[in-house]
């Protein structure tokens, strides 16, 4: 089992690490404690999982998707 840092996991899903700490308070992802700071642990297999099963799906906006709009 490999614990992802919450960057790591982040950037796997896609969105920021904000965004990933209040999906964690929410209980929309699990999140694991760790060490004396207790930092944000997250299981690869449980990011991997959300992604394949459609879970979290937030599209990313590009500078070209906001050209094409203005």
């Amino acid at each position: 089992m490999k614990l992802l840092r919450i960057k790591e996991a982040a950037d796997l899903l896609g969105v920021h690490p904000h965004t990933l700490r209040n999906w964690a308070d929410r209980g929309e992802i699990p999140s694991y404690r760790h060490g004396s700071r207790r930092d944000r642990r997250f299981k690869q297999e449980d990011i991997e999982f959300y992604l394949e099963n459609g879970y979290i799906v937030r599209p990313k906006i590009t500078i070209h998707d906001i050209d094409e709009e203005i």
